[in-house]
């Protein structure tokens, strides 16, 4: 809470400064940058539908033009994601088909605008990550996370003790750091949901990864805490859900945050129940 509420502060400050603050064209801190920045992209957005202003939509366009042009795509997906969500909760499916459209008209004139942008970013003399993607053609390239889902559950399946109960807390990491050459003390797959079922196996791990996705709906749809607490369910899945294509869970801060609301939820969710149902009895 006092993240959220510190970013919120001081979002102004930190978005004009985040671009120069990080070397984006070194290839080994975009990570850091991108990450940095959909903090600030994604209070922008939840600012936009909780206090119904749409100024703030300038500076959050601004942070998914700098994260689709020098972050990393997972980043883009948790924003895009985020917004959808939001355009849900408000049933304004105008403003979801505006960005649909928009969407379609820079691919429409994606060859001219991608070689402008191109060009704006390398005469700052820094390296577009993304953009240097789309026209070397490896945009859709998987960095081997397929590769490592795979292997996840080739090992899952060598047994059915581990097909029942699953490899282990980090149990998968040894295996990945010795047969994957190009990982460095980073074992683990890049997605919460094969990395969930790989540690816990298919019955239990499915039914956590179930529950994942659960909980914050529920916390939504049975908030009785105002605004603020819906700001920060929002904020929690929009930097969580970067989790689906990169990361851990177990070294992830934002994950902490994103479950001690779905298990606060689910837990005000079962008392709320109890409290109409003796209610019931009583009357």
């Amino acid at each position: 809470m006092e993240l959220y509420e510190y970013l919120c502060h001081y979002r102004s400050d930190c978005l004009c400064s985040c671009f120069f603050v990080y070397n984006v064209g070194d290839t080994n801190t975009y990570r850091t940058f991108s990450s940095g920045l959909i903090l600030f992209g994604a209070i922008f957005i939840i600012d936009w539908y909780i206090q119904e202003r749409k100024i703030f939509l300038i500076p959050a366009c601004i942070c998914v033009l700098l994260i689709a042009t020098y972050g990393r795509r997972s980043s883009l997906v948790a924003l895009a994601l985020l917004w959808l969500i939001i355009c849900i909760m408000k049933k304004d499916y105008k403003m979801l088909f505006t960005g649909i459209a928009v969407v379609l008209v820079v691919i429409a004139f994606w060859t001219p605008l991608l070689q402008l942008l191109y060009n704006i970013c390398m005469n700052f003399g820094v390296r577009p990550r993304i953009l240097t993607r789309i026209i070397s053609g490896t945009i859709s390239d998987d960095s081997h996370r397929f590769e490592q889902w795979s292997y996840v559950f080739e090992l899952l399946n060598s047994s059915l003790n581990r097909m029942l109960f699953g490899l282990g807390v980090a149990g998968e990491r040894s295996y990945m750091l010795s047969h994957f050459a190009h990982m460095q003390l980073q074992g683990y797959p890049h997605d919460i949901f094969v990395e969930v079922i790989g540690h816990y196996g298919y019955i239990l791990g499915s039914f956590f990864c179930v529950m994942l996705v659960y909980m914050p709906f529920r916390a939504i749809k049975f908030n009785r805490q105002g605004e603020d607490y819906l700001k920060i369910i929002l904020f929690a899945i929009a930097v969580t859900s970067q989790l689906i294509f990169q990361d851990s869970y177990l070294q992830n801060k934002f994950f902490f945050l994103y479950l001690s609301i779905g298990i606060g939820a689910l837990y005000t969710f079962k008392s709320s129940s109890c409290k109409e149902s003796t209610k019931e009895v009583t009357q």
